[in-house]
């Protein structure tokens, strides 16, 4: 999913960068202009290092979970229907020749934890620049710019997963 979902991130990098510069920038009275730079950089990195580390993560966690279920329930029931659905959040970084109903709703799945991982990449970051400003004030900005653009992200995603 990595191959599928990291691209996608890139190409949504300049309108992100500029809607959460917008969104900081209102929130805390600072000009625009002196937002682009150093959130620029900051989605740099969440997108650069934050996006592979977090899908590396769920990998790893995939196969924790994965590997449960296949040795510790019994095979008619680690196979089922109901144990497929309950284990697919845990699923979606690996989706190998799976359905592409499946692979859609695993791109969905994974844009909650990497949007956790940005913001926080994004907050730890920009922490520096808004140091002059109230840090509880600012953290908060940088984590609802960050849910917010994903939000956009799944929103433009669903809408193109319908035309296809």
């Amino acid at each position: 999913m990595l191959a599928l979902v990291w691209p996608a991130q890139w190409l949504a990098f300049f309108p992100v960068v500029a809607f959460e510069a917008l969104y900081i920038a209102r929130t805390l009275s600072i000009p625009f202009r002196q937002q682009l730079k150093p959130l620029a950089q900051a989605n740099l990195l969440s997108t650069l290092v934050g996006i592979p580390l977090a899908w590396a993560a769920l990998l790893v966690v995939e196969f924790a979970v994965a590997g449960l279920a296949v040795t510790a329930l019994p095979e008619n029931v680690a196979e089922s229907n109901l144990v497929r659905v309950l284990t697919f959040p845990f699923t979606a970084p690996w989706i190998g020749g799976s359905s592409e109903h499946e692979v859609r709703l695993a791109f969905i799945v994974l844009m909650f934890p990497f949007c956790a991982v940005s913001a926080y990449v994004e907050a730890k970051f920009l922490k520096r620049h808004f140091s002059a400003l109230d840090a509880e004030r600012s953290r908060r900005a940088i984590i609802m710019s960050n849910v917010l653009s994903y939000l956009f992200l799944a929103a433009i995603t669903l809408l193109a997963f319908s035309f296809a």
